[in-house]
């Protein structure tokens, strides 16, 4: 599996993880963000730039080719056999949210040198399965126990007090796109 072990990193007892908790990445991809991340702020801080940082989710919406989706393999599984079984989730924002908190940020002050964990909620890819069933008119079963994220949650207290969410209508929105598209490759 390619999901991040969010319990592995060697601050894992320490919280809440909220935008002040240092990160420490697994891989090459993170370090990169993580030292972006201490770039803009220090930018903000020692040079006065207007500029923060926002640790994004997984952004969700429809793409052009839709099997690049992360929820493709999920709604392909549940298509075919009826069944989920794959074992998937994540901290999810709709791509429109991500749009508008970004654009709301251009020129604000009270961002400058600000972290923001930029998501709505963690997402089970298997909660998907009544919009399948809905959609299908079958039943969708999920066979595996529910994903329910870190032991200890990321917070997003500094996002909620600047945004609203309409990641579940995005969600619904990719599933059904989603269905239609693996209906039609079958």
């Amino acid at each position: 599996s390619d999901l991040h072990d969010f319990d592995a990193d060697p601050l894992a007892e320490q919280f809440p993880r909220d935008e002040d908790f240092p990160t420490w990445p697994p891989e090459i991809y993170g370090t990169l963000r993580a030292a972006t991340e201490k770039f803009v702020v220090t930018a903000a801080r020692q040079h006065g730039l207007l500029s923060s940082a926002f640790r994004l989710g997984h952004v969700v919406g429809l793409r052009d080719q839709h099997e690049t989706s992360a929820l493709y393999t999920t709604v392909e599984e549940a298509v075919r056999t009826r069944r989920i079984t794959s074992i998937a989730g994540s901290y999810v924002i709709a791509a429109e949210d991500v749009a508008e908190i970004l654009a709301g940020a251009i020129g604000d002050e009270a961002t400058r040198g600000r972290v923001y964990n930029t998501f709505d909620r963690w997402f089970d890819h298997g909660d998907i399965a009544p919009w399948i069933s809905a959609k299908l008119g079958e039943d969708v079963t999920v066979e595996r126990p529910p994903t329910t994220g870190p032991t200890h949650p990321i917070v997003g207290e500094r996002i909620r007090a600047r945004a609203t969410f309409t990641t579940d209508a995005a969600l619904r929105a990719l599933t059904d796109a989603l269905v239609d598209r693996c209906v039609t490759e079958r």
